[in-house]
């Protein structure tokens, strides 16, 4: 990780994109469609005097509306009440632009969201990751979301050496979990390099 530009993509607290920071990256981006997840990122890079390598993004416009069928409760309304008060206010917490090579090109990419925010994210999740860079995918059930979720990262373009003929979870490949049945998972890979024509 040392050096490493960082997206820490549903990053909840910071909690994976402030550990690489601890570990040698050399700044983070923490994106959250919950603005109290945000706060706590940047409260938690605080108290870890990371504050100055950290900036904080909300999701990309595409499909931000449908991001809300992942929760319950009126989560939507408060955050459409919160984004109201801060654009009244003339500020507002800007957006990831994953089409902005310039910001949007980095080394390693977590993304720890649920089931289908991953399925409907996938492709930006890979764009914004560089050219040979690493992303890594979790939050979903073993035993019966691994392939699809896999699926859709292959389809947008990610190489993960996962094998499901495998004769037992451990020889998979780049998959992990803690063996317990219907628990979570996590698999890698990574973002081809562009070759010559």
């Amino acid at each position: 990780l040392s050096g490493a530009r960082v997206l820490d993509y549903g990053c909840g607290t910071g909690a994976l994109g402030l550990c690489a920071l601890l570990h040698g990256a050399r700044n983070m981006v923490g994106v959250d469609m919950n603005r109290k997840a945000l706060d706590a990122t940047v409260a938690n890079a605080r108290a870890n005097g990371l504050q100055r390598r950290v900036q904080i993004r909300l999701p990309p416009e595409r499909n931000r509306d449908r991001d809300f069928d992942d929760f319950f409760g009126d989560f939507e309304q408060e955050w459409k009440m919160a984004a109201t008060q801060n654009s009244r206010e003339g500020g507002d917490i800007p957006s990831l632009d994953p089409r902005d090579a310039a910001t949007c090109s980095f080394d390693v990419v977590f993304a720890n969201m649920r089931k289908r925010a991953l399925l409907r994210n996938a492709s930006q999740i890979v764009s914004c990751c560089r050219p040979g860079g690493v992303v890594a995918v979790s939050g979903f059930m073993v035993d019966f979301e691994e392939k699809l979720i896999i699926g859709a990262f292959r389809a947008a373009g990610l190489q993960c050496r996962i094998d499901f003929d495998a004769p037992n979870f451990a020889e998979m490949g780049d998959i992990r979990t803690n063996g317990a049945r219907c628990s979570y998972g996590m698999f890698w890979g990574f973002r081809p390099e562009v070759g010559p024509d």
